[in-house]
């Protein structure tokens, strides 16, 4: 969409942020509820400074995400997700706007007669691993993000996504089909462009503390016309004072090489709000095989706001802006 059109959003997002909370329900980090906590507005902000040798030195308004949700009824909702992305940012040129500024993230609808069981059908996320089904800037450690997160399949599927849950001896299961039959309803600017594909996942564990899963995805790729087949594993450990995810992936194209990626991430409550992270990754891209580490600092003032600072080694040469450093803010409404 053109800058109009953007600002016109922003303003609007500004104003949704203006509303006295005290004359409404608003609870940062879980939106403002309207009729009868039918109707939720939400959203979340982004912005920072990159200083990396493969890309002009910026400050940027990163993201500005706003989350619509409304229950029809107890069983039927819509959700929607509309983005802001690299809306205004500063470098060596003065200000300038973003090329692609307003993408749809999701939008969906979502059944769910009774709690083990969910339909949607819409755009969604991608459900692969950890990073991709949490996402957002407020719920993550760091401000860069894993390549084996995103540089090996599409971040978003259009089509149809199944959960079943299940608890068994204290584990909780969770399996998930999805497929997408045709073309996105807003394409993603991911390295992978999905045109159709059936996917599954599988996870077990206790969402409180700890889970690991697996997922497999067979799809065609709109950018190489090749079909892929693709393999992931997941793990997350949550136990105070650790937090640490860690993902593989192997995305295999008939015909063509095998490229394949792995990251450990840790983050420590030192106290206070301060988490000290570290994350080492392992990418064999396009030829190119690298072992990225970041390292850095993040700082959680409420729980709604976090704000990081990272430096990054070892990631030249695979397109995402090298070694250096980046700092950013996020908050969630």
């Amino acid at each position: 969409m053109n800058a109009r059109v953007a600002c016109r959003l922003l303003a609007a997002a500004l104003a949704f942020l203006s509303i006295d909370a005290s004359a409404s329900q608003y609870v940062a980090g879980r939106g403002l509820r309207l009729l009868d906590d039918r109707l939720v507005l939400g959203g979340y902000l982004a912005a920072g400074a990159s200083l990396l040798d493969e890309e002009p030195k910026e400050f940027k308004l990163d993201d500005l995400s706003a989350f619509v949700t409304y229950r029809v009824n107890d069983e039927l909702l819509a959700f929607s997700e509309m983005e802001l992305e690299d809306a205004i940012h500063l470098d060596e040129d003065g200000f300038d706007v973003g090329r692609r500024i307003v993408s749809l993230e999701r939008l969906y609808l979502e059944w769910q007669p009774r709690q083990e069981l969910r339909l949607r059908l819409g755009q969604m996320l991608t459900p692969i691993g950890i990073w991709n089904r949490v996402h957002a800037a407020p719920l993550v450690w760091t401000t860069s993000r894993p390549l084996a997160t995103e540089a090996f399949f599409d971040t978003g599927v259009t089509g149809a996504q199944l959960d079943a849950s299940a608890r068994w001896r204290d584990l909780d299961f969770v399996a998930t089909l999805f497929g997408q039959p045709d073309g996105h309803i807003d394409a993603t600017d991911a390295r992978h462009r999905m045109r159709r594909g059936i996917g599954a996942r599988l996870q077990v564990g206790r969402i409180e503390a700890w889970h690991a899963g697996v997922s497999a995805l067979r799809y065609r790729d709109d950018r190489d016309r090749r079909w892929h087949g693709l393999f992931g594993a997941d793990l997350l450990l949550d136990r105070e004072p650790w937090e640490v995810w860690s993902e593989a992936v192997v995305n295999d194209p008939d015909g063509g090489p095998t490229i394949w990626g792995l990251y450990l991430q840790a983050a420590y409550h030192l106290g206070h709000g301060f988490y000290p992270v570290v994350r080492y990754e392992h990418v064999h891209l396009e030829g190119v095989a690298r072992n990225p580490i970041v390292a850095g600092l993040a700082f959680k003032p409420a729980p709604n706001v976090i704000l990081k600072l990272e430096g990054i080694l070892g990631r030249e040469g695979l397109g995402a802006g090298g070694n250096g450093a980046e700092a950013s803010v996020a908050i969630l409404f």
